[in-house]
């Protein structure tokens, strides 16, 4: 069963607890966070993934309650290299500035060696900020620097709402691929001007988390043959909602895509991460293979926050079905696929 929110509305009940259950092609419920309750166990993000035919640039503003946290990282396709760093601030005294929608308003935060802000007015996503000494090689440090803006089509993405077993429990999410993005980025020193087919993927998240949680999440953004191709895919372990997060995205219109599961090459039992992955839909929309070439390990945040999170770039090929019935071919596109695994 894949619920369709088709009407504006409020996330929450007066007691914090889900009132709206499904997902929408646009962002239909307001996140009205006054509504919780341990507001000390709020979790918020903004990650965007820049990508042209070279690079894959990924930034995000994130509060964890205990901890804020900036994270970035590049990844060159050429060379299959890549580099991360994140900057935290344990029990921010700062105000953390963390918008409330995914459609407008500013994102931003800043530590002692990083400044990030994400804002979003007149059809425009501006991602500006710097990081001090992100890069060091050979004992020579350098800095990050971007000054990007994502075209905010009208366009379908996918929120999706999260329901698990505690009622006081949730988590929304907001994802949109395939949107254009101009720009330039600094790194180990170099100028880069992003190419003229890049595009941007947002993933917008907030919530009261249940304290393991295990996600899935893996997108495509690509043009092919004078069309733009997209897909969002992801699974949250414990979720109960009457809908998935799965969505093809062909010119900007979303063909619902149901549940999925997802197979990680593993031996002796460990996964490994930089072979072959798999994704299957329940009804047979999504067949997809998933070779990586670079792992993004993403740096972990502390004693009271244990994390796993592996951001894996590559290259996907297989089928996807249309809701019409049409098939779509595709061969070694760029995207990306992840597993995050979080105690905190």
């Amino acid at each position: 069963m894949q619920r369709e929110i088709e009407k504006v509305d409020d996330l929450l009940n007066a007691d914090g607890t889900l009132k709206n259950n499904g997902f929408s092609r646009k962002m239909l419920l307001k996140y009205n966070k006054e509504q919780i309750r341990k507001k000390k166990r709020i979790r918020e993000w903004d990650k965007y993934v820049i990508s042209d035919y070279r690079y894959n640039l990924t930034l995000k503003i994130a509060n964890y309650g205990k901890v804020a946290c900036l994270f970035a990282s590049v990844v060159d396709m050429f060379d299959e290299s890549g580099a991360v760093n994140s900057s935290r601030v344990y029990f921010p005294k700062a105000k953390q500035f963390m918008a409330e929608t995914s459609f407008r308003g500013k994102t931003s935060f800043e530590t002692k060696n990083a400044s990030f802000s994400f804002e979003v007015a007149n059809g425009k996503r501006i991602l500006k900020g710097n990081f001090k000494n992100f890069f060091e090689k050979d004992g020579i440090k350098s800095d990050l620097t971007f000054d990007i803006v994502v075209d905010d089509i009208r366009q379908d993405g996918v929120a999706k709402t999260f329901l698990f077993k505690n009622k006081n429990q949730f988590c929304y999410t907001h994802n949109i691929t395939c949107m254009p993005a101009s720009g330039v980025f600094s790194f180990k020193g170099k100028q880069i001007e992003l190419g003229t087919n890049a595009m941007a993927t947002l993933d917008w998240g907030r919530g009261v988390m249940p304290r393991k949680t295990i996600r899935y999440w893996a997108a495509l953004q690509a043009e092919v043959g004078g069309h733009t191709i997209g897909i969002n895919l992801g699974v949250m372990r414990g979720d109960k909602a009457d809908a998935s997060q799965n969505m093809i995205f062909l010119d900007g219109v979303g063909h619902k895509v149901e549940n999925l599961r997802v197979f990680v090459r593993r031996e002796n039992k460990k996964r490994e991460y930089l072979r072959s992955w798999t994704f299957y839909s329940s009804d047979g929309k999504v067949e997809l293979i998933f070779q990586p070439s670079v792992d993004v390990k993403a740096p972990k945040h502390g004693w009271f926050m244990l994390s796993d999170s592996h951001h894996v770039f590559g290259r996907f090929t297989g089928t996807l079905i249309l809701e019409d019935g049409s098939r779509i071919k595709i061969k070694d596109l760029n995207g990306f696929a992840e597993r995050t695994s979080v105690l905190w």
